[in-house]
This record gives C-alpha cells, structure tokens and sequence, in this order.
C-alpha cells in the first residue's frame, strides 16, 4: 500500500496540498482484491515525480493516470501474472535529489522500471543513473531533445514529442498559416533555447522569406512582463510564439491582454494543455492558435474514451497531456513485457524498439534509433465549445512525429549508444 510516507514528506506542505482531498488522490492506492498474488514476486514501478513545486499539478495528473493504469493490469491478472506496484519520489525539482532518489530506488528498493519526471534537468539526471545502472526509464512529460541525442541511451524510451520536435512542428504550422513576422518569447532555460533553435531551422528550410523579429528571455518564474510585452509589441510582429509554459504563460498572457497586446495586431500561439485552458478560464481570448500534444477533447480513439471515463470518475477532471502520456507510456512498458515474456531489462529493451501499440493518442511505434515515440501536436484555433467551462481548441491540424523528428543520418552526428 502506498503511504504518506512514501510520498515523502514535502508533498504535505500547505504550499502544495491545499486539503486533505489532494492528499489523498495524490497517495491513495489500491487493487483488485479477487486476484491471489501468492508466492510471487512483485513488479515495482518507481516514480520520480516533482511533486514539490510549479510541477505538482502535473505530478499529480499522472499519478493518477498510473494508479488507474496499474489497477487495470492488476484486475486483468498481473504483470506476466504478478502484482504491479509504484513507489513515488518527490525530487522537489532538484537534479541532485533526483539521481539520489532513482539510485535509492534502484538499490534499496529493487525497482523494475522507472518512470521520469517533469523537469528537463531532473530528467537529464536521472537518465545517467539509468544508464549507469542499466535501469529502463520511460520519459513522457520532460521532453528535452538532449535526452534521445546527445545523452541518449539504450535504458530510456520517450513516448512524448521532443523539444526538437515541437519546434519543428511549430514551424510547420506557421508556414502553413503564411506567417512571416514571427517574435519570441520563452524561459532562459536550455529546454527553451534548443526549441526555439529548432524552429528557426525548419522556419530558415520551408519559409525562408520569415523573420524573427524579436527574441525575449525572461527568467523562469518572472513575475513581471511589462518590458517584455512593450518590446513585443515595438517588434510588430504577425504572430508572438511563446515558448513559456503552465503559469509562466499563464502570467504573460493575462498581463498582455490588461495591456491590450492582442488588441493592437498581433496573435499568439503557446501550449494550450488543459491544465491552462481551464485555469486561464474565461480569460483566455478567442481565435488564438495553441498547441497540445494530447488534447483529450480532440482525440478520437475508443481507447480515449474509456479511458477518460473511468479517469473523470476517479478523479472528477478531464485527463491533461500529462496524464495521456504517461499511460501510454505503462501501456508501451506493459505490452514489450508481454511480448518479451519478463520483465529482464535488456529483453525488454529489445521487445520496444519497433515496437507497436494501440495508444490513448491512436498506433504509434517506437524508433529503435533513438526509442523516440512518433506521437505528434495537434494545432488549433482557441474558442468556445458549450461542452465545456473552458476554451478548447477547433479547426484541429495533426503534425505526426516522424515528420518533424530528426532523421536517421542526423541521429549519427550524436553521441549514440
């Protein structure tokens, strides 16, 4: 059973948790009781999540996407017929902690798999535990491309697009909307630049009569975006592509519409994860473009529908990205264990790469180059849809992954394993 213990103690700050109730969604665990697991080993699953912090919310929806994906696999009989556990660690977005807690949970509590965190630079530590350890990790919310590339590995497999990725496809879809004065703005973090780098590329291939007008980096967690937003609005750009995210874009875009910023000309396009569209509420403006890589309103699978019934009933919310890829990560996990026939590592690894399953998202497949998934981002227009108290998004357009990952000739200019 999982307990407040080992969640460890910092999630229980009034900070964090603002009542019993989140307490509880976020450490409640249980299985089917009609199941004997009797003389056989448990499968652990090791969670490092960053609970502690802007990541909690996040923590939080994929938790509960895990808890219900494992409580699936234990009411069908198992892992290859044994009980499936998670045990969770808060790194308090801390890289340290992080590698601290992925070691503590490859020696002391003997995990099988690992799944990552959130922040990129939690999740660029932990990877090099789990390839010293040779431990199989599954990232599906950090997305920095530096974890398939230049620190990639054989023990990882990345089942969200990378920051090259949405670059790309960021680039993509502005070219096909005919944008040529595009302006910038994004956290002065590594994730950030390596996107924006991968946006002026393609934008430089397909759209070469495009300029970037204006580059802003504010620090991350800037509070205030009055300069910001008056540079923006001198560089008299079409379109302002934010690379910021969750309350960062939260913050700039409410200040930008008190100052009017997308009354005078220009329009926006950000990450619109349901997580912001139903915190900015009605705040959010209509006919703005967004981007998601798993907006549940958007997807058509049966898949999907099941399963965003059976989490809105645990939960009373609608599924985030967050919590659609980390289930189809343990779906990816739980069908190369099926198809390997163990849960031995290097087996495992063998069974996913080319490997192929049915996802919340539709068929997706596993590059063995790289154990890049090749899930796409849905684009959009902002606007209101009487199904839900939020906006969501319309006039959808799907980039696939393998349409703006980087090619097999690039992958060997990194370092590989």
């Amino acid at each position: 059973m999982l307990t407040l213990k080992d969640c460890s103690m910092p999630l229980c700050s009034k900070k964090i948790l603002p009542g019993l109730l989140s307490i509880l969604l976020f450490c409640s665990w249980s299985f089917s009781p009609s199941v004997s697991w009797a003389n056989k080993k448990t499968v652990k699953l090791g969670f490092i999540a960053d609970i502690t912090g802007p990541g909690f919310l996040i923590s939080l929806a994929q938790k509960n996407a895990l808890d219900l994906g494992v409580e699936e696999i234990n009411s069908s009989g198992g892992l290859l017929g044994r009980k499936t556990e998670i045990l969770v660690r808060d790194s308090q977005m801390k890289p340290e902690l992080g590698a601290a807690l992925a070691r503590d949970l490859i020696y002391k509590d003997k995990v099988d798999f690992l799944f990552g965190p959130t922040s990129p630079a939690v999740a660029l530590a932990v990877s090099l535990v789990a390839k010293e350890h040779k431990k199989l990790i599954c990232f599906h919310a950090a997305n920095s491309e530096r974890l398939t590339t230049e620190q990639g590995h054989r023990y990882l497999f990345q089942v969200t697009p990378n920051t090259f990725m949405k670059g790309q496809a960021v680039a993509t879809f502005l070219t096909k909307k005919g944008f040529k004065k595009i302006a910038l703005i994004g956290p002065d973090t590594d994730n950030a630049h390596g996107q924006a780098m991968a946006f002026k590329k393609k934008l430089a291939e397909i759209n070469p009569g495009a300029q970037v007008v204006k580059e802003l980096w504010p620090k991350l967690g800037e509070q205030d975006y009055a300069s910001y937003i008056t540079a923006l609005s001198a560089g008299k750009p079409e379109i302002i592509y934010t690379l910021l995210w969750s309350g960062d874009l939260a913050g700039f875009f409410r200040q930008s519409r008190a100052a009017g910023l997308f009354h005078k000309g220009p329009t926006m396009i950000g990450l619109l994860d349901y997580d912001l569209l139903k915190g900015l509420g009605a705040d959010l403006l209509a006919n703005l473009y967004g981007f998601d890589w798993a907006p549940f309103y958007a997807i058509n699978t049966p898949q999907i529908k099941a399963f965003i019934e059976k989490y809105r009933l645990r939960t009373g919310e609608y599924p985030s990205a967050w919590a659609i890829t980390v289930y189809d990560g343990l779906l990816a996990l739980r069908k190369a264990v099926e198809k390997a026939k163990t849960v031995d590592t290097e087996k495992v690894i063998e069974a996913l790469e080319g490997l192929q399953w049915d996802s919340l998202r539709g068929p997706q497949m596993i590059r063995s180059q790289d154990h890049q998934a090749n899930g796409g981002l849905y684009f959009g227009i902002t606007y209101k849809d009487p199904k839900y108290s939020f906006l969501t998004m319309k006039n959808l357009l799907y980039i696939p992954g393998q349409e703006v990952w980087h090619t097999p000739e690039e992958l060997k200019t990194f370092r590989r394993y």
